[in-house]
């Protein structure tokens, strides 16, 4: 019962908005009241908006059959000094539908990389894609596509699509978005054809969960973008990376930049990249949302003398400017992160997650999180998590796991709790 004396709003503003998301559904149950601002869609922004940065992770387990890898599941990671030596499961993953590569001789199809939005997860697995709200604890899978699988590319090539997620903001609606290679005259020809479903989240009503459904864009993208690598969410667009190696002649073709899709139109359009001193290795490369920032870690030309290897942090200013009237795009560098190793070809640092001080970034090529101080224009990062090396707590049966010999490879992508219905 609310006492008279405890205004609602009060509640809300200084209780409620404070508490995890395991609480507040808790707390549902307590008055009508209570549950109609839990459910209410400014409060669920309002508690997202103060929540910290975190980390899930996804140990890739090695299994006996050859090239066969399943997941162990969803693990928390809080980024605090108390907590960075543990993480926490959220969400158990295991079965055949959450399998990310099957044994398919050379065209072995690989994980596909985790997306996130707003508390929401996307799960892309071999043989089905899952939509998660781990602090919900609410799944739904989504139905197969439209078309058929058909891998393109170079040999052991890591897919035939790559998806996206994110919040449309004329509609509300959060947006799932599938890129996938259709049909092409030979597994490793340069001539295919590509397309893009859409899928709408609908959010379910107290007794009725609304059915999904693919629909095609209007138009099929311009470009080929990387089979296996999630689109970065940011301001209403999705963005891929372009994959220089499909192009009809790729010594002589470079990629324009990003190619942009936005979710209130649509339409598709292409985002320049930052004006480097070299040409961008694109395969080396991958954009993330940092604190309402567009970012780009890029690394920089080797130089022989130098001893320590480095990368550029980019960030990308006026996104949503018409290039007819305004700048466009504009890239700011804002760090040099020196002493992480460079790898040609191979995926580089990825930025994940932001505090006030500091930026917390992960080597594709090298298990572990390290952390750059934001405060300064030349940066020196240094370990700060060895991801293999952390204890993995399961909750309900008290235990803990150590992923050391039997993984190879961990999916790791930025997370918020959140009260997002599903």
């Amino acid at each position: 019962m609310i006492l008279p004396c405890l205004p609602l709003e009060l509640v809300a503003a200084h209780i409620l908005l404070r508490l995890p998301v395991e609480t507040l559904l808790r707390f549902r149950c307590v008055c009508k009241a209570w549950r109609d601002m839990v459910d209410d869609a400014s409060f669920r922004r309002a508690h997202l908006r103060r929540q910290k940065p975190c980390l899930l992770i996804s140990p890739q387990i090695v299994k006996t059959l050859p090239g066969e890898v399943t997941t162990g599941g969803l693990y928390l990671w809080v980024w605090e000094e108390s907590q960075k030596k543990e993480a926490t499961l959220v969400h158990a993953m295991s079965g055949p539908s959450f399998l990310p590569r099957a044994a398919a001789g050379p065209w072995e199809v690989a994980a596909h990389d985790l997306a996130h939005c707003d508390g929401l997860v996307l799960v892309p697995a071999y043989s089905a894609v899952h939509l998660l709200n781990p602090a919900t604890r609410r799944a739904v899978t989504l139905p197969p596509s439209l078309h058929r699988p058909h891998v393109v590319g170079r040999p052991r090539a890591i897919g035939h699509q790559a998806l996206g997620l994110g919040l449309d903001p004329r509609s509300n609606a959060y947006k799932v978005a599938r890129f996938s290679y259709r049909s092409s005259d030979k597994p490793s020809g340069r001539k295919y054809t590509m397309g893009m479903e859409v899928l709408t989240i609908r959010i379910p009503t107290v007794d009725h969960h609304p059915p999904h459904y693919w629909r095609e864009t209007s138009t099929p993208p311009p470009y080929p973008v990387m089979p296996g690598r999630t689109a970065t969410f940011f301001k209403g667009s999705l963005f891929w990376t372009i994959d220089e190696s499909l192009f009809q002649d790729a010594t002589t073709t470079v990629a324009p930049g990003f190619m942009r899709f936005r979710l209130d139109d649509e339409s598709f359009g292409v985002t320049p990249p930052p004006p480097c001193r070299r040409r961008i290795d694109y395969q080396a490369t991958t954009l993330s949302e940092l604190s309402g920032e567009l970012c780009l870690c890029v690394p920089q030309e080797f130089v022989p003398d130098q001893v320590d290897e480095s990368y550029e942090l980019w960030v990308c200013h006026g996104m949503d400017m018409d290039d007819e009237q305004g700048q466009g795009p504009r890239w700011e560098r804002r760090h040099v992160i020196v002493g992480y190793p460079v790898f040609q070809g191979l995926r580089g640092l990825r930025p994940m997650a932001a505090s006030n001080d500091s930026i917390l970034l992960y080597g594709g090529t090298c298990p572990c999180l390290c952390r750059c101080d934001r405060r300064t224009q030349e940066t020196t990062s240094r370990f700060y998590a060895d991801v293999h090396h952390l204890r993995y707590h399961h909750p309900d049966t008290g235990t803990l796991v150590e992923y050391k010999k039997n993984v190879c490879d961990f999916n790791i992508t930025p997370y918020t709790p959140s009260l997002v219905p599903l």
